[in-house]
This record gives C-alpha cells, structure tokens and sequence, in this order.
C-alpha cells in the first residue's frame, strides 16, 4: 500500500508531532510526496470511506521528486 496525500501538500494536515519525532529519532528532514490510490485493492469498508470523501483514484507520486530528496538525504554529512 502507498500512503501519502492525494491532492495538493497543505501543512495544515501535517502531523503535529512531527518535530518531536524528528528531534527524538534524530531524523535528517521529513518530507511529505503524494500517493497512489488503486480502489481495485481497498476493501469494501475502505472503497466505501475512499467514495466518502471523493478521494481521487490515481497515482499522484513525482518519483523525480522522491529520488531527489532521497539524494539529498544520502549526500548529508
């Protein structure tokens, strides 16, 4: 299963203890990418939930974008 956002990054919706995790698990950065939604995998309950809030179906990751960060977070010191 891919998680992330499946419309536009809005910090609203950032986790709260996001600095709390990055500071106790001594984290490098953090980052949040769009996700992937295939309904043909979800259950019953989950398409029902999905349908609720008209999550739109699709895959929405920018694997340039991912790779890059990814680059950026192995070149650190």
């Amino acid at each position: 299963m891919n998680c992330g956002p499946l419309g536009p990054d809005d910090p609203r919706f950032h986790p709260r203890q996001v600095p709390d995790l990055m500071q106790a698990t001594h984290a490098r950065d953090h980052r949040i990418f769009a996700g992937r939604l295939d309904a043909s995998t979800l259950s019953l309950g989950e398409r029902v939930a999905v349908r609720a809030v008209r999550a739109p179906e699709g895959d929405f990751r920018d694997w340039a974008a991912i790779r890059g960060w990814a680059r950026e977070i192995a070149a650190a010191p």
